[in-house]
């Protein structure tokens, strides 16, 4: 079977807890913001936003290191819900554009383009990415 034909895209959501994270908040702390492991028994931080970055927090430091470093920075605790009800929301409206896909944890789509030749003919892939963007740009 030749793959030569498969036409594959991906969608990524860089900081995708750091996103999850701040759609429930009005804006970024000013401070920058950290997310800590909601399992691991010694907690450490796997996620932070651009603004804590930018005071050398990082994914593995412990949280009294990134306190250390930035002390307005926000530690929150990543919340695994919400993580699974925004993949699932972004993989429905993603669906919409392309039924045939394949999603990882950390939100990471990739979107099989070959079936939807037919649908594009006129605009091709950038009908498709067009209309990929237009999918997820209603999810916040």
């Amino acid at each position: 079977m030749s793959m030569s034909g498969n036409r594959i895209a991906c969608l990524y959501i860089p900081d995708f807890a750091v996103a999850v994270a701040l759609r429930d908040l009005p804006h970024e702390p000013e401070g920058g913001l950290a997310i800590l492991d909601e399992f691991a028994s010694g907690s450490q931080i796997v996620a932070s936003s651009r603004g804590a970055r930018l005071d050398g927090v990082r994914p593995g430091m412990s949280p009294a290191a990134a306190l250390a470093l930035a002390p307005e920075v926000v530690l929150l605790k990543q919340a695994s819900l919400a993580l699974d009800a925004a993949h699932l929301e972004i993989e429905r409206s993603v669906r919409s554009v392309c039924p045939s896909l394949c999603s990882s944890d950390g939100g990471i789509f990739y979107l099989n383009f070959s079936g939807m030749k037919r649908r594009y003919l006129a605009r091709g892939e950038l009908g498709f990415l067009a209309d990929l963007q237009l999918a997820v740009a209603d999810v916040q």
